[in-house]
């Protein structure tokens, strides 16, 4: 896998939640849904430009990075390559960009396993618009 597949998923998944968003946003359990894809966009896309601000080579597998202080370890696998925050800081290292320190504020309530979990999460209508801003922010900053 090469890391534009990075900025093609986060895209999918954004107008994927844009459109359940849009269609049919009237459900917790859609609105859950909604909120865990937003944070698979921002996810993706921090690690698509971490890639990017380190020029590493579009052809070569992810999995081999080892550049930079960066393992495939702190991006690619396991939990902890699901940690937004994480994956926030490693890319503040390379960009002093306000819109990372937004990711670090807003963003801490996601976790993979919000899926996963079975409760009901209590996420405002309010905190899914914020999250699908964040997510189009993310997208036309790094993903044009």
């Amino acid at each position: 896998m090469n890391y534009l597949e990075f900025k093609q998923a986060a895209k999918k998944h954004y107008y994927t939640s844009l459109c359940l968003y849009e269609k049919c946003n009237n459900s917790w359990q859609i609105q859950e849904n909604i909120f865990y894809l937003c944070g698979y966009v921002i996810e993706m896309m921090l690690k698509y430009q971490i890639f990017a601000s380190i020029n590493y080579d579009r052809d070569k597998d992810v999995t081999k990075i080892d550049d930079y202080g960066i393992t495939s370890d702190d991006i690619t696998s396991g939990r902890k390559g699901h940690n937004i925050y994480l994956l926030s800081q490693i890319l503040k290292k390379f960009r002093g960009d306000s819109i990372i320190d937004d990711i670090i504020k807003k963003f801490r309530k996601w976790d993979i396993s919000l899926r996963y979990n079975g409760k009901r999460n209590n996420y405002t209508n309010n905190d899914i618009e914020e999250l699908l801003k964040l997510s189009e922010k993310l997208i036309e900053k790094f993903g044009g």
